[in-house]
This record gives C-alpha cells, structure tokens and sequence, in this order.
C-alpha cells in the first residue's frame, strides 16, 4: 500500500492524487496501531503523525479527529496522560462541524480516563457529566468510564454496578464486541476485591466473545485473566493451559502491547511472571529458565523508549495539559 500510493502523489490528476493522500492517512493509522501492539511506540508516534499532517493537509475533519484521538490512547498507554489530553484537547473543538456526538462523547469519556490518572476526579467528574447517554452506542461507554472514576477513587462495590448496568445495556446492542470492554475491567476489579470465581465467570465471558468476534488481541488479554483467576482458586494445570495458549497465541501475531488502551499493557508480563511461578512450584527447572528469560524479555518492552528516544509532542502539548 505505501509502495502503491506514493505512485500516484505525482499524478497530473488532482483527484487522483488527493484520492492517493487520503488513502495513505489511513495506511499511517492502521500501521500505527500495528505498531503499537508491537510495543513499536516510536514507530507508531511516527505513523499516527503522518496521518495527522496528511489529514490536516486535505481538510480531513473525520480523520484528523481520529489521529488526535489515536495519538491520546498511545500516550496514555505509555503512561503520559498530560500529553494525552493534549491531543483530546486539540480533537474536542473540530468534533462539532464534523457532526458526530458519538465521538465527542468517546472523546469526554477518553479525557476522564486521562484526568483520573493524574487524579484530578473533579475535572473526570465533568467530562463524564458532559456525555450523553441517550445514544445506545456509547451509553455502555459512559457506564465504563463512570466505573472506571469510581475505581480510581476506591469505590469497588459502586464501580462493579456501574459495568453491572453497562452489560445490561449492551444485551440490546445486536453487535457483541463492546462486552470486552466489560468483563475484561469487571475481571481486573473482582480480582483486585479477592472474587476470583466472579473474575473467572466475567473473564471467560470476555473469552467467548473475543472468539466470537475475531478478537485475537482480546481473546489473549482475556484469557491471561482467566488464568490468573483460575491459578488463584487453585487450578494450576487449567491455569497453565490458559496462560500458555495465550502467550503462543499473541506470540504468533507478533503482539507485545495486547490493549487498544490503556489496562493490558503489561499483561503478557503478567501472564509469563505467573508461568514462570507454576512452572517453579512444580519443579519444572527447564521450562522455569525458559519462561524467566522470556518474561524478561517482555518486561522490557513495558519501557516504551526502548531506542532511547522520547519523543515531546507537539509544542503545544508539551508542559501540562491545559484546563477546560
């Protein structure tokens, strides 16, 4: 695609060769998402601000938006969530002539997350009020991004309802997929409160529907879950089964960074920390070693610098995040 589309950037026809610039702002988007899920953090800055730039030249309101947005989830997801609302920020304004609520209100959802990882609970608490949640869509959405602040303030008990209601809602959305967004965080929360079979039933849940979905990214995150839940009631060889499938699985795709935001980063990590630890227990030395050197191999990637280089954002993204 990229070979192909530069052949047509010097076309004498100017639709030809806007048409060729659309097509590679998409290119630059989808490749940094490849990217990140390699945990290729550079490279993946490096497309999402080419499709930036692309999209700014063509006037592209509904790419540029989804740019801004992309680079928000990266940042946050190596643990920048200052730069991150930098990018919401820039995205929010150029929404209204798209004509879009929905994305707004994934936008305000996105901008709540980032304030509570810098605990700024208030200013969550006024993006979240912001959303509208009359539009099924994104209703499910809301309910995560309210459950996820009440999680952040140590509200377990009313964060678990609030992804008890998001599931309810999606039961009359006819496309399943949103679920991970469900039980996977529902899983997460139910471990943390020491409810390994309720984490169990929500991430075997999530399992089925990442399966039924095509989800491979999902289907590993999920299944890391569920074995860290079956380990904790004392399932080991189930546990194992688990843990291993989704490691070979997200090996093969070539997946480091398992999420699309932030929460799975280091849960391949996990996942080999927890292998390592059954393989130990049962005396299995040569499989311990193996894993040890694999999972420090993967601990390395959560360093998302890893040429050394940090990239500063854009000049008005650097410093803190402007208020609202």
């Amino acid at each position: 695609m990229d070979t192909l589309t530069r052949l047509f950037l010097t076309h004498e026809g100017e639709e030809v060769r806007r048409f060729a610039r659309t097509v590679r702002a998409q290119y630059h988007y989808n490749s940094g998402y490849q990217a990140k899920f390699k945990r290729d953090i550079p490279g993946a800055l490096g497309h999402f601000e080419k499709s930036c730039s692309l999209s700014k030249d063509l006037g592209n309101l509904v790419h540029l938006v989804g740019s801004y947005e992309a680079l928000g989830s990266l940042y946050r997801s190596v643990g920048e969530p200052q730069l991150a609302l930098a990018y919401y920020q820039e995205a929010l304004p150029l929404v209204d002539p798209v004509g879009d609520p929905p994305r707004e209100t994934t936008l305000r959802i996105a901008m709540a997350s980032a304030y509570c990882d810098i605990r700024r609970y208030d200013l969550a608490e006024d993006q979240l009020a912001l959303c509208d949640t009359s539009m099924p869509e994104v209703h499910p959405n809301v309910l995560e991004g309210m459950a996820y602040l009440l999680e952040a303030k140590g509200q377990r008990a009313h964060a678990l309802k609030k992804l008890d209601r998001a599931a309810q809602v999606m039961a009359l959305d006819p496309e399943p997929w949103g679920y991970i967004g469900v039980y996977s965080p529902m899983a997460r929360m139910k471990m943390a409160g020491g409810d390994h079979a309720g984490a169990l039933e929500a991430a075997s849940a999530c399992r089925e529907v990442a399966a039924g979905t095509g989800d491979e990214a999902g289907w590993c995150t999920c299944s890391i879950l569920a074995g860290e839940a079956e380990l904790a009631l004392g399932n080991s060889t189930r546990a194992e089964t688990l843990l291993r499938s989704a490691l070979d699985t997200a090996r093969f795709h070539g997946y480091l960074g398992l999420a699309r935001e932030t929460g799975d980063e280091g849960s391949m990590v996990q996942a080999a920390a927890l292998l390592r630890d059954i393989y130990m227990r049962q005396n299995r030395l040569k499989e311990a070693v193996e894993m040890t050197t694999y999972w420090s191999e993967l601990k390395d990637t959560l360093n998302p610098w890893t040429v050394g280089w940090k990239y500063p954002g854009p000049t008005w993204a650097q410093g803190a995040h402007r208020q609202p």
